[in-house]
């Protein structure tokens, strides 16, 4: 039997890690508009700067990056493993907004490999955790 290819279970998990980002990125920013003395940090000087739509280009090549990374997996276990890892320290940072490098460790025990430690994973989730705390004050 021919394996399937795997840019067809990447693109299912695309679809599920996708709508669950934006969502919960959008319900993160609503609950810090929403809140009373969140304060807005504006240099005087900022304010003369121009918008120019195409500015934005850099800030969508994460999200295209992102998802790249779904797509261009190279074994089922791989995307399996960083499908999970995703999903993992998405649902971790809804659920601790300032979780120990203990707890990354133990939320993302089942789906790390060994082989390559977890420092630089368990960096990338305490940034995204400071990023996520940064946004909501």
């Amino acid at each position: 039997m021919k394996p399937l290819p795997l840019w067809k279970p990447g693109l299912a998990w695309l679809l599920v890690l996708g709508p669950l980002f934006f969502l919960s990125y959008g319900f993160a920013n609503h609950q810090a508009a929403g809140t009373a003395g969140v304060p807005s940090i504006v240099f005087d000087w900022e304010r003369h700067i121009p918008l120019w739509p195409w500015t934005i280009l850099p800030y969508w090549s994460i999200d295209f990056f992102y998802g790249l990374s779904l797509l261009i997996c190279t074994t089922r276990l791989e995307l399996t493993r960083h499908g999970l890892r995703l999903l993992t320290a998405q649902v971790l940072l809804q659920q601790t907004p300032e979780p120990t490098d203990a707890e990354i460790r133990d939320h993302l025990s089942g789906n790390v490999c060994r082989c390559t430690g977890y420092a630089g994973i368990v960096a990338s989730v305490q940034e995204a955790a400071r990023l996520l705390r940064e946004q909501a004050s």
